[in-house]
């Protein structure tokens, strides 16, 4: 069961599809209500067979997937190998009841995006998801206006480059992107913010917290 639920109110999601994979229907249950709650696509699978299918069916922007299944041959980790091979873009997140240093070094080697131990706190699992695919909650904009920003992970760096005092090359350089790409991402944050320039959104970003100071 998670925590922290209260969070699910002042979040809205851009319709990422998510596969959750839990044999606990209970777990199973309450991640897909709370997912769709927050604005995300959910399929869910109770065993690795069904996981499979899902994943050979449709395209996914995170998997949450739990790691012990008593009755499989195989494990979450033998799932999260075959993501990494059929949809190798897709976020990998592992859930488990299993608090052994050993299953969080074998995470670790498998370079999975997150981990969390059961229960999960809602609010942290919002945080991960919306770092790894996106996601945007409902702020104070100015003049006491409800402001939406659904920042994508490049925009969200170049918000750090423009924090740091650098240019759009700079930026570019960095990023590894072209320079048109950067002036690109800094249009479109000008319009989500209501600004007009570098230092103007790097300073309303800390004010709404989207960046850390």
């Amino acid at each position: 069961m998670m925590q922290g639920e209260h969070s699910d109110n002042h979040v809205i999601a851009n319709g990422e599809h998510i596969l959750v994979v839990d044999d606990d229907i209970l777990t199973r249950n309450y991640l897909s209500l709370l997912l769709q709650r927050w604005g995300y696509q959910v399929v869910v699978a109770s065993d690795l067979s069904s996981a499979r299918k899902a994943l050979h069916k449709s395209k996914f922007s995170l998997t949450l997937i739990d790691l012990m299944y008593p009755d499989d041959d195989a494990s979450g980790y033998d799932l999260v190998d075959m993501v990494r091979v059929e949809q190798p873009e897709c976020a990998v997140m592992i859930i488990t009841s299993d608090h052994s240093a050993e299953t969080a070094v074998e995470a670790i080697r498998l370079h999975v995006d997150d981990y969390f131990l059961k229960p999960v706190v809602a609010e942290e699992l919002l945080h991960a998801v919306r770092r790894h695919i996106g996601g945007c909650y409902n702020l104070e904009g100015k003049d006491g206006e409800i402001a939406i920003f659904n920042l994508t992970q490049r925009e969200r760096a170049v918000l750090e480059m423009f924090h740091k005092g650098c240019t759009y090359k700079e930026t570019a350089r960095v990023l590894g992107c072209g320079l048109a790409t950067v002036q690109t991402h800094a249009k479109n944050l000008y319009r989500k913010l209501g600004v007009h320039s570098r230092s103007e959104a790097a300073h309303e970003a800390l004010r709404l917290h989207l960046i850390k100071s």
